[in-house]
C-alpha cells in the first residue's frame, strides 16, 4: 500500500516536469496548505497547464502531519535514499519519494521554521544559472548556502548520506531544486509565501499564465532582490543556558554583541559582524544540537 498520494497535472505542449513537495516535516503546515490551494486551482479549472508536467505532493509525512510532529520516526529530511531494507516509517516514504526527486527537473521543497518571517532559500554553494533562475521567479529575498564547507571549517565530521535531504537526493541524480523556508511555523503569511512560490515559479517556467485574480493578489512583504549569504559556523549549545534575545532569523549581529549566556556565566558574542541564522531560543532546547548559525553576505 502506497503512502504518498501525488497528483500530476500534464499540458498540451513539452516542457519540463516541476515536483513540488511539502509536509517533509510534519508540524510545517505552510506547504501541505499552499500546495491544497494550486491543486484546487488546477481542478476548479481556474489555472491551466500549458505546457510540461506538474507533480503535486501535498504532505510527504503524512503520519507526522497528522500528530503535529516533525517526524514520526526518524527526520525525513535526513539520510533520504532508497532502503533495500526499510526500518521506519520513514524508509517507506523514503522509497516511493526518491524516484519521483530523481524523475523531476525541477522541484520546489516547502519548509517553514520556529524563528524568521522573512522567507529563505537553500542553494548550492557554485550557485548555478538554473538555481539562480528558480530564485529569479520564486522572488527569494535571501538565499543561504554553505551547510556542509560550515562544519568541515569547524573540524565537525559530515556524512554525505546522513545530510542527504529531498532537494541534494534531486540534486545527485540531475536536477535542479530550492528548499524554500516560507516564514515562521503557524504564520498565515508563509502559506502566502508558499502558495505565491509555487505560482511564480510556474509562471516564469512559462508552464501557465497567471490568472485574473492575480494582479489583485497581495505583494509579499519583503524585498523582490535576493540576497545571497554564506553560512561559516555552526555553533552548539554545550550545556544549560538561553540566548540573550529570541533572536529574529537573519538579523544582523556587530562583532562583540552577546547573543547567548550559559548558566555557568560564560559569555557568547558575535567573533565578527555577522548573521544569526535559524536560532533557536527554546529553553529546552537539547544540550549538543545546533544552537544558531553564523553566516556573512556575499
Amino acid at each position: 500500500m502506497s503512502i504518498l498520494t501525488p497528483r500530476t497535472y500534464t499540458g498540451p505542449k513539452d516542457g519540463p516536469h516541476v515536483l513540488i513537495t511539502g509536509g517533509v516535516h510534519g508540524n510545517e503546515h505552510c506547504g501541505p496548505a499552499a500546495i491544497s490551494s494550486v491543486q484546487g486551482n488546477l481542478n476548479r479549472g481556474e489555472l491551466h497547464l500549458e505546457r510540461g508536467r506538474l507533480t503535486l505532493i501535498q504532505t510527504c509525512n503524512p503520519q507526522a502531519y497528522a500528530n503535529n510532529r516533525r517526524y514520526y520516526e526518524r527526520d525525513l529530511n535526513r539520510a533520504l535514499f532508497p532502503k533495500d531494507d526499510p526500518q521506519t516509517y520513514e524508509d517507506h516514504i523514503a522509497n516511493e519519494l526518491c524516484p519521483l526527486l530523481a524523475e523531476a527537473n525541477y522541484l520546489l521543497d516547502l519548509h517553514s521554521n520556529r524563528s524568521g518571517k522573512l522567507p529563505f532559500a537553500f542553494i548550492s554553494p557554485d550557485q548555478t544559472p538554473e538555481e539562480l533562475m528558480l530564485l529569479d521567479h520564486c522572488g527569494v529575498s535571501h538565499a543561504l548556502f554553505g551547510f556542509a564547507e560550515s562544519y568541515k571549517a569547524a573540524n565537525i565530521d559530515v556524512d554525505a548520506r546522513q545530510g542527504m535531504g529531498t532537494r541534494e537526493y534531486h540534486l545527485l541524480n540531475g536536477g535542479t531544486g530550492l528548499t524554500l523556508e516560507c516564514g515562521r511555523h503557524q504564520d498565515e503569511a508563509s502559506i502566502q509565501t508558499g502558495y505565491r512560490a509555487i505560482l511564480d515559479l510556474l509562471s516564469g517556467l512559462e508552464m501557465l499564465e497567471l490568472p485574473d485574480f492575480w494582479a489583485a493578489f497581495t505583494a509579499p512583504p519583503f524585498p523582490r532582490e535576493t540576497k545571497v549569504i554564506q553560512i561559516i559556523q555552526p555553533i552548539f549549545k554545550e550545556r544549560p543556558g538561553l540566548l540573550t534575545q529570541e533572536w529574529e532569523n537573519l538579523t544582523f549581529v556587530a562583532q562583540d554583541t552577546l547573543i547567548a549566556r550559559y548558566d555557568d556565566g560564560e559569555e557568547i558574542k558575535s567573533p565578527h559582524d555577522a548573521l544569526i541564522i535559524m536560532p533557536d531560543a527554546r529553553p529546552d532546547m537539547p544540550i549538543g544540537e545546533e544552537w544558531y548559525y553564523l553566516g556573512i553576505e556575499v
